[in-house]
């Protein structure tokens, strides 16, 4: 006897006309979790040695989980920044345009201390803190990662020099402030670094970028500097921490991007990184000429 054939629904038809099969064995999206509240390993920890900290870590924790943030990560990786060097007139722009998202997740993360709690925070073990608002940033996406570590040194080569008082005061703000113009106009500062060359790499004592003493003012030691740099991170930030060889050896320099005037400071970029990892982060080869930079620390202890 034949089987009698049951006949298919209606309304299962008219669900899914397109449907050719039905996915199974994928993970679910990952959000709707907080990355601190949920780390048993670093929620207990911080809950002995930094309980203070607790409100602040699950705030970012939370944004770690959340479907905007991933999002805003998403998009900032796949609209990747785009070099302008010159405006449309033919005059030296040395510039860089980033999607929207990418200045969307520079806020949160400079608004959430992930920079400067260590060095605001009269609390005990704030760099340990601090330390943990960086591991769930880096949950959050990579490339913003970059400056806020960098700004979190900066802070410290800043510290006791009258010359980099605003400097200092202004990288320490849980703000972000993307316009470009001088530090006293600024609500708050990025800060980059500038340190490896083609010929040396990581070994920094092989650096040939030159500086010549120039004067001495009441912005400091002013040094012009002209040289390469092989990787140039974060191109617009505020100013960056380099190195170039004076008459005592490899010394320190900061250079702004702004001259105390206003006009643009030589600093030439020649093109953005075709790297691995993070896509988000513009980081750059560039060029000085006669760079106007001020000295930090001693002349030949750069490193």
């Amino acid at each position: 006897m034949n089987a009698r054939v049951q006949p298919v629904a209606v309304a299962e038809v008219k669900a899914s006309p397109f449907a050719t099969h039905e996915v199974r064995n994928q993970a679910r999206p990952a959000t709707g979790f907080n990355a601190f509240e949920d780390d048993r390993a670093l929620s207990g920890l911080i809950a002995k040695l930094a309980p203070w900290a607790r409100d602040k870590l699950s705030a970012l924790g939370a944004h770690a989980g959340s479907e905007a943030a991933q999002e805003a990560a998403r998009l900032a990786n796949e609209h990747e920044p785009k070099l302008v060097t010159h405006d449309r007139y033919g005059n030296r722009d040395d510039w860089v345009e980033f999607h929207p998202a990418w200045h969307q997740l520079m806020a949160l993360a400079f608004q959430s201390e992930v920079h400067s709690l260590a060095w605001s925070t009269r609390e005990p073990h704030g760099h340990l803190a601090r330390a943990a608002l960086s591991y769930l940033w880096n949950q959050i996406e990579n490339g913003v990662g970059c400056p806020t570590g960098m700004a979190y040194a900066a802070i410290a080569g800043f510290a006791g020099k009258p010359q980099f008082a605003l400097w200092r005061e202004r990288t320490l703000t849980a703000d972000y402030d993307p316009r470009r113009l001088p530090i006293e106009a600024k609500r708050a500062a990025v800060i980059g670094y500038a340190m490896t060359e083609k010929q040396g790499g990581s070994d920094l004592r092989e650096t040939q970028t030159t500086a010549r003493f120039v004067e001495r003012g009441a912005h400091g030691e002013i040094y012009a500097i002209t040289g390469h740099k092989w990787f140039f991170s974060v191109p617009v930030a505020d100013g960056f921490y380099t190195l170039a060889r004076t008459r005592s050896g490899v010394s320190c320099l900061f250079v702004p991007r702004l001259l105390p005037d206003g006009s643009a400071n030589r600093i030439h970029i020649q093109r953005l990184k075709d790297k691995c990892g993070n896509r988000s982060n513009a980081s750059s080869e560039i060029e000085y000429h006669d760079t106007w930079s001020i000295l930090v620390g001693e002349e030949g202890r750069g490193i």
